[in-house]
């Protein structure tokens, strides 16, 4: 986001057979519905403690707020 990437909303469409923003909510429900325990699931030994920290605290809220925010504002080419 911060090097405003555009994406390609024709290639998600295409491959995921569903809107844009269809995808993106999709993508919001299936985070909300992971528990909190398995966010770390294969990943859990290639972090340090100060990042799982982070994972579990913030790293949900940080990817919803993103995803709702490209859902509202599409940064696209």
């Amino acid at each position: 986001m911060e090097n405003r990437t555009p994406v390609n909303v024709y290639l998600i469409e295409n491959r995921m057979k569903m809107t844009y923003s269809d995808y993106l909510q999709k993508c919001i429900e299936t985070l909300e519905s992971v528990p909190d325990r398995n966010l770390l699931n294969g990943i859990g030994d290639l972090i340090d403690e100060k990042m799982k920290t982070f994972v579990r605290n913030k790293l949900r809220n940080e990817i919803l707020i993103l995803l709702n925010f490209y859902k509202a504002y599409p940064i696209t080419d």
